[in-house]
């Protein structure tokens, strides 16, 4: 990461409160759930529009059945509409079935291939939330400065199905052939990555090395209007940061060009 990045990165991070987030975030992995107790397992595709306006999620419905095995078949359906068969069908109904489940389905008793489950609500989101934790590494581990967030441009689908028993499962996916950055925040945030927070010392440690890196590439140009901001950015380091170590080292340089004359 350039040091440009670095201080883009910082400023997006101070602008976020440092509180955990409430809101569900996407997981890499495609939306699955396990419906009564694990008997069936319901996994999200995709959720479209169809040419009449209509819109269904595509899922693929699995049950591991005792007598018969692993049965699974694919459905598109919409709101309102439930999982699995839940009547006996008809020959033309049955087409739509793997060959096995379809002979299954059509014997004079049949399996039971009906989770009890239906859809109550589909939505399609534009884009998505991604979080970034900021970590920098300290004796005894990361340290959590904070987290930056921003919305990646996929869409993501959301279905909530409602068992018999009142239950509500939500489960989001990402669309088709879609890839998307991972959310990388921290213990501190809810995330998974081992962190703690930052303590008032270490921030300020971190924050001179970034605002004397924002300085220094500052002074580099030849703008008088930039080198000005690196100007203020070297006299906030004397202001702020004093006793620092990265501002002790160079704190020469510091002053010299805090105190410098710029032309325009």
């Amino acid at each position: 990461m350039t040091k440009v990045a670095v201080i883009a990165l910082l400023a997006a991070v101070n602008a976020v409160a440092d509180v955990t987030p409430n809101a569900p975030r996407l997981e890499l992995t495609r939306g699955s759930a396990e419906l009564q107790g694990g008997v069936y397992t319901f996994q999200l595709i995709h959720v479209r529009t169809d040419k009449e306006g209509t819109v269904r999620a595509s899922f693929l419905l699995t049950k591991n059945d005792l007598d018969h095995g692993v049965l699974s078949t694919e459905q598109g359906l919409k709101v309102g509409e439930s999982l699995g068969v839940t009547s006996r069908l008809s020959p033309n109904d049955l087409r739509r079935f793997s060959d096995k489940l379809r002979t299954l389905l059509a014997d004079e008793n049949p399996p039971a291939f009906d989770p009890q489950t239906k859809i109550v609500l589909m939505r399609q989101y534009p884009d998505w939330p991604i979080r970034r934790c900021h970590l920098e590494e300290f004796p005894g581990g990361n340290v959590c400065m904070g987290f930056s967030e921003w919305r990646s441009k996929v869409p993501v689908y959301e279905v909530i199905l409602e068992e018999k028993s009142g239950r509500r499962i939500m489960l989001r996916a990402p669309g088709p052939h879609a890839k998307m950055p991972p959310d990388k925040h921290c213990s501190v945030h809810g995330g998974k990555i081992p962190a703690r927070r930052a303590t008032e010392a270490e921030k300020n440690i971190v924050n001179a090395g970034y605002y004397l890196s924002e300085a220094d590439e500052y002074w580099k140009s030849r703008n008088p209007k930039v080198r000005k901001l690196a100007q203020e950015a070297y006299r906030r380091l004397l202001k702020e940061y004093p006793t620092e170590p990265v501002v002790v080292r160079n704190l020469e340089r510091v002053k010299a060009r805090a105190e410098a004359e710029i032309e325009d």
